[in-house]
């Protein structure tokens, strides 16, 4: 089965959510078929502001969740 190259912004949630929850972009690309190629998902977001901004999004989320992470394993 061929990875997706026509853009699904609700593919994208799904993707950004693992991304949110601490996943790197490229493992969490990998783990489904229906996941486009890296090259693919960089392509979608610099064409479309609506996945920029939710990607950019994601990536906050999943660096104040290790931030979080930190400093409870400081304490």
């Amino acid at each position: 089965m061929a990875r997706p190259s026509e853009y699904n912004f609700d593919l994208c949630i799904e993707i950004c959510e693992l991304v949110a929850s601490g996943q790197n972009i490229i493992k969490a690309l990998e783990e489904k078929p229906i996941y486009p190629s890296w090259p693919t998902f960089r392509r979608w977001k610099r064409e479309n502001e609506e996945l920029r901004t939710l990607y950019i999004n994601s990536v906050q989320d999943k660096a104040e969740a290790l931030e979080s992470e930190r400093d409870e394993y400081r304490s």
